[in-house]
Order: structure tokens, then C-alpha cells, then sequence
């Protein structure tokens, strides 16, 4: 998923870990800033991880959600977003299946 905030590019990756029945799962949110074409670099500013108990049952979905909201309260911390700024990432995250290919892609300028 992509967005733009503060006139840089970014994206959000998600890696799930279902480790099975009996065992813990985890999904990992990374959100990066995207500099150049070709080669495209990616510099990791904020993570999020989200964990299950060996109890629960694995939710995708419900990992995401976690995870990323962990991401944008780390990004928040260093970069001071402002409650509309973490609006648009929520938004491209929740938009994500609207459009073809990994979602729309949003712009906050002022």
C-alpha cells in the first residue's frame, strides 16, 4: 500500500507468521519511504508487531490492524504526525482493496 504524506512517498508491508495450532503467531508492519525508480530503495521509519497468544486462534486481518497501528503510534513519535496525517495512512490501509493493484494512493498538502 502507498501514500504520500509531507511530499514523500511511502509504503506499508505486512509479513503474517502463522506458526500453526498451539503456537504463537505474529504479523510484522513495516512503513518505509520510497526513493527512486530504479533501483527502488526503501528506508524503513517505523514498525509495528503485533503478537497472539498460543491460545488464539491467528487473525490476519485483526494482525494488520494491531501492527500497524503500533507502525503509525512509532512513526508518530518521531516524525509529530498530526491527526490528519495518521488519518491518511488509516485510510490508505482501509482503501487498500478499493482499487486495482495495492490501493489509492493519497496526498495531505497543504
Amino acid at each position: 500500500m502507498f501514500f504520500i504524506l509531507r511530499w514523500r512517498d511511502y509504503v506499508i508491508d505486512f509479513t503474517p507468521e502463522n506458526n500453526g495450532p498451539g503456537e504463537a503467531g505474529r504479523t510484522e508492519c513495516t512503513i518505509s519511504i520510497v526513493e527512486g525508480y530504479e533501483p527502488l530503495v526503501r528506508t524503513t521509519v517505523a514498525m509495528g508487531i503485533a503478537r497472539c497468544s498460543p491460545q488464539d486462534q491467528y487473525n490476519r486481518e485483526l494482525g494488520r490492524k494491531i501492527s500497524l497501528g503500533r507502525a503509525v503510534k512509532d512513526l508518530t513519535g518521531r516524525a509529530k504526525l498530526l491527526k490528519e496525517e495518521r488519518r491518511v495512512v488509516w485510510e490508505a490501509y482501509f482503501n487498500r482493496k478499493s482499487r486495482l493493484g495495492d490501493g489509492p494512493i493519497v496526498d495531505l498538502a497543504p
